[in-house]
Order: C-alpha cells, then structure tokens, then sequence
C-alpha cells in the first residue's frame, strides 16, 4: 500500500524499524557498491516494497540466542540480519545487522548462506537521535545501526569513546536505562557502564561486578572577584609612570639601555622587583650608584658576599644603608661597611644572623659618632657587652628600634637609658621576658623626649607601666601595644582619662589587648579623637557598637582619621560599618579636604582604609562613602 493512502496493512517488526530509520535496500546497496548504475529512480516509497518473507519474524523460544538471514524483497543484493537476545533479567532485544550485497545464488555445501561482513560505515547511516517503534516490539529501547545494546555485543566497541555525563546508556548488568554522570563505574572487563545502584553494590563489594573508581572530577577554580580588594590591593587604573614603572620591572634585565632614572622611580622599581624574588646578582646594578645616597633593598635573600660588598664599592657617598632579609651577609662585609661608608648615618639590617657579636662591636666602634638611627631585627647575635658598646660608641643615636632580638633581656633594656637624645625607641617582640621595673627605669630617665614607643609582644608588663607612660612621655605621637594581653581596662582608661600632659597621640595600635572595653575606647576617644589618623582594635572583643559609633561621629566632621582595623571585632556590622566610612573625599587637584566638587581637575582619592577581616555581620549590602575602602569584607571573597 501506498504510504499516501493513510492504509496500511500489516507489516512485521523489521518492516517498521527499518521504516523509522529511513533504511531503503536500493539506497544501501548503492552506497555499499558506491555504483550510481545500482540506483533505483527516486521517489521510490518504502510501503511498495516486497512484502517480507517469513523468515524475517523470529520466534523466541527459551533462553539463549536465535540468528537468521533474512533476504529484504526479491532480487535484493543486501542480506539483513536479525538477532533476537534475552538474558534472565531483560526482554527480547532485536539488533539488525546490514551486510554487503549476497553473492549470486548456487550450491552451497554447509546449507546456510555465509554472512557477509559489514562496512565500517555503516555504523553512521543512522542518526543516533532516532528511537524505533519496534521498541515495544522487541521489549526495549533500539540502538543505532552498528552499535548492539545487549549484554552480550557490549565488547564489540570502545566505552572511553562514549558521551559524557549527561547522556543516556544502559547497565552492563541489569540493562536497565539511566544517566550517565562523572561517577559512573563500569565493569572490570570494560565492556560496559554500570547504573547507580550497580555501581554502588560493586563498589561495596555486594554486586557481581566490582566497578573501577570514576574518574576524579576536575577542581572547578572558584572566581576570586574583587581579590584585590579583599587583600589590601587597590584595583585601579594606574598612572602611566605607574605602568612604565611596571614595565620596567618586567624587562629588568634590559634595563641599562633605558640610561638615568630618577631615585624615586628607582625605589619603586626596586619595591615590585623585590616582591616577586627578582633582585638578583644580574639586577642589583641597576640599583648601584656613586650619586646615590640612600641604598634600599628590599629582598637579599638571592644576594651573596660580592653583592653585599658591592653596595659599598660602587655607593662610597650613601648616608642611609637599608638591607632587608641579608642573611647571607658576613662579618667581612659588615666591616667593609664601616670602612668605607664614611657618611652613613641610618643603617637597617633585617635578618644578619651570620653576623657575630664581635663583628658589631667593631662596626659601631668604626662608626662611632655618625649613626644617628640603628635598626636590627630577626636575630640572635647580640649581647649587653655589644648593647654597651652601641652606648658608648653612639651618643648622638635618635632612633634605636631592637625587634625580635632573642637574648633580649632586662640588662640589655637597662642600658638604653645611656642614650638621653632618643625619641624613637623600639623594643618589640623579645626573645625573653622583660619586667616592669626595667621598662619603668627607660621611660624614667628617657620618657620625656620619646615621640614614638613600640612595646609589642611584651606579655608580661603590667599596668604599671601604662602609668609611667603617662607621668613621663607627654610629647608621645605613636604608642604600640599589640598583643599587650596583660593590660587591663582599667589601666587603659587612665591611661588615656584627662591625660593633659599629651596633646593627642596619631597612631595608636591596641590590636589583641583583650582587655579593652568600651570605657577605655571612649577614654580613647575623648582624648586623642581629634588627631588619630591610625587605629587599630584588631581582636578587641569586648567592644559594643557604641563606642565605634561614638568615634564615627567623633571623626566624621575632622577627616583625620585615614586607617582603621576593626578586624574580628564581633559587634561590627553594616551599620557599623557606614558609620566609620562616612568620610569627606580629598580633591586630587587642591590637595585639601572638602566637600566633593564637581569642576574639572577634581579627582577623587582615597581618604580612609577600613579593614574588616573576620567580621562575619558585615554583609554586601553595606555602603561607604566616596574614597574609603573596605579590606577583608567577607562577601567580596564569595
């Protein structure tokens, strides 16, 4: 019958699958001879064709597997095959097979035509989005052509070139339909892929089949959008001295061809090659100047003896010497220093732990009367016999800063009072403990004219010291006190209560003294609110928003008040947070603090830096004001 009709009359199973999949005999068998000659016209409808024989219905009896031959319409040169499989736990599954052309008709000795072998490409005749009718048929969903569903044809192909997660398969053991997903196992055999609740008894060892481990999933790299902002990085356009400034950096090694840099541009260049590990023996020249006269470096960790002694060659005239990280330098080199530096007055060493005691003696004993600022730190190669020395050896030392020192002790603190014109005194983080009495004895004999005091790590002072900073240092402008932990409230506040003896103090730093409460922040407040430019109460835990809105207010009006940690300070939140951002915008072009313009030449900067690590209320929908920035804000990371 004629598809156009609308009647249809009946048909066998095959009839129709190879209906749904648009397979005509004389379209295959043109294809498979690649002969235009073997043809038929077009147009040619599948419901005029022979009907089929017999021998294309197949019966199935028991278990097992059940072949046959089939010839597709007279005179037909293609043999369709059909094979009929059913295992225990599946329906009948009909697969068909489609050959070369038959050979011409004669005797055959076995009884049974021979099965020609299939064409590679015959497997994409079929477009493997179509879905056969024969479905119900055959109790189960159609495969396409030149790929087999049952269990037993699974080998017949390659499972690591199957579609990935997402895509359709069967079981390899119960045949049943689901989706494939990146934790799909499949067989030990590799013949086939195993559904979720087979996959997971072989992988507890309860199924037949025990499946590989899938493969781990790729990490997905979570986006860090506003990292800079989150690790104190601006995010900005930069100036374009700022990126030649970068550029250079980058080609350091070409740097010479470029001739004179200016000195500032210089220590910039030096600071970004310094962070990423880039000052090396090869690049230290570009640094290296008879004109210079402040010698800065800030990584020497790539640096060796030739290096060090190098800077004094080739910068016989320099007045400051700083060397951070200079744990390769010897006792030779810090001599030669001493010998030919004959105009160094402030000198830097961070982490010279090769340097011995009796190397520094000779050094500040050959110096003598120049140094006028001496800074070390990360060491253990100093003793009272070298800090006597310095006493002696120095008189005229302003500026003394000793941190992280380990023999550190209270002989070594008692000998600073020898230095009667210090007015910079550092003595953080000590190796052993130091007592009150020897603080108190300091700051006795050289309080009055300290305008900075740095006592961060000493765990062991009390409030009694607190208390001779207020009887003796009243020109005081920087006072240090991290992680002070045994300073009380109550020290604090009077400490800070009609302290009319200081004027203000302009960078405080109470970081991890737990002890501050809301009576000592409004001490603190009342007395220095008007010329604190840093603060930082990072860790006190004991505050409430009062006070912070209290010093808000207090700053809001001034704009002094430039750099501020309220990190892991519980009662802050957003409101909190707006509060302290409430700041008046500098105009770039006059300099001055105002209300924001509107004329040209009037561009904004940054007025305050707000540091907010750990403060979990803070949220995204916290607002600031014009040029103040949010460090550590919880929400910029998600």
């Amino acid at each position: 019958m004629s598809r156009r009709s609308g009647v249809r009359g009946p048909h066998s199973a095959l009839t129709d699958f190879l209906r749904e999949r648009g397979i005509r005999v004389q379209n295959l068998g043109r294809r498979n001879t690649n002969s235009a000659s073997e043809s038929p016209a077009p147009g040619t409808p599948l419901g005029d064709e022979p009907a089929p024989s017999a021998a294309e219905e197949t019966v199935v009896q028991g278990t097992g597997t059940t072949e046959d031959e089939v010839d597709v319409g007279e005179g037909s040169s293609t043999i369709v095959t059909t094979s009929v499989q059913e295992t225990s736990t599946s329906t009948p599954t009909l697969i068909v097979a489609v050959g070369e052309p038959a050979p011409a008709p004669g005797p055959s000795t076995t009884g049974k035509r021979k099965r020609a072998p299939a064409k590679k490409n015959a497997k994409k005749r079929v477009d493997d989005s179509d879905f056969s009718d024969a479905d119900d048929d055959a109790g189960g969903p159609s495969a396409p052509k030149g790929k087999s569903t049952g269990p037993s044809k699974r080998s017949a192909f390659s499972h690591k070139k199957r579609l990935g997660p997402g895509m359709i398969d069967f079981c390899a053991q119960c045949n049943c339909r689901f989706t494939i997903t990146a934790y799909t196992v499949s067989t030990p055999e590799e013949t086939g892929l195993l559904c979720h609740t087979c996959g997971a008894a072989a992988s507890t060892g309860d199924g037949k089949a025990k499946g590989k481990a899938a493969a781990p999933k790729k990490a997905v790299k979570r986006k860090r959008a506003a990292k800079g902002k989150f690790f104190d990085e601006e995010k900005k356009i930069g100036t374009l001295q700022d990126r030649c400034i970068q550029l250079i950096a980058k080609h350091i090694h070409d740097i010479d061809v470029l001739g004179d840099i200016g000195s500032l541009n210089l220590d910039k260049i030096c600071q970004i090659i310094s962070r990423n590990r880039s000052l090396t023996p090869s690049t230290i020249n570009l640094f290296l100047d008879a004109g210079v006269e402040s010698v800065k470096l800030y990584d020497c960790s790539k640096l060796g003896v030739e290096e060090f002694r190098a800077v004094a060659a080739k910068c016989p005239f320099a007045k400051e010497l700083y060397l951070k990280w200079c744990g390769r330098i010897t006792d030779d080199v810090i001599q030669y220093y001493g010998d030919h530096l004959s105009q160094l007055t402030k000198t830097t060493f961070t982490g010279p732990f090769l340097v011995t005691v009796s190397a520094w003696r000779k050094f500040l004993s050959t110096t003598s009367t120049r140094i006028e600022s001496f800074q070390l730190s990360d060491t253990s190669r100093w003793d009272a016999e070298t800090m006597n020395t310095l006493v002696d050896a120095c008189p005229s030392l302003t500026s003394l800063r000793l941190s992280r020192i380990t023999p550190l002790d209270d002989e070594i603190v008692r000998l600073v009072s020898g230095l009667p014109n210090l007015t910079c005194l550092d003595l953080s983080w000590p190796g052993q403990a130091v007592s009150d009495a020897a603080i108190i004895d300091v700051l006795n004999t050289i309080g009055s004219g300290l305008l900075e005091l740095n006592l961060d790590g000493h765990g062991t002072l009390t409030d009694a010291v607190l208390a001779t900073i207020r009887e003796c240092c009243g020109r005081l402008l920087r006072l240090s006190l991290s992680e002070c932990e045994t300073f009380t409230a109550e020290g604090i506040t009077t400490l800070f209560t009609d302290w009319d003896l200081n004027t203000g103090l302009t960078h405080l730093n109470l970081s991890r003294v737990l002890g501050v409460s809301d009576e000592a922040l409004e001490a603190v407040i009342g007395h220095s609110a008007a010329t604190l430019v840093s603060l930082d109460i990072n860790s006190c835990d004991e505050l409430t928003s009062a006070p912070l809105h209290t010093l808000a207010s207090a700053t809001a009006s001034s704009d002094i008040l430039e750099y501020i940690d309220v990190s892991f300070v519980r009662c802050v939140d957003d409101i909190v947070l707006e509060a302290l951002g409430r700041v008046t915008p500098i105009s770039a072009a006059s300099g001055e603090r105002g209300e924001v313009g509107e004329g040209e030449g009037r561009r904004e900067t940054t007025k305050r830096v707000v540091r907010c690590f750990g403060d979990n209320r803070v949220t995204e929908t916290a607002r600031v004001g014009e040029g103040v920035r949010l460090v550590g804000r919880e929400s910029d990371m998600m």
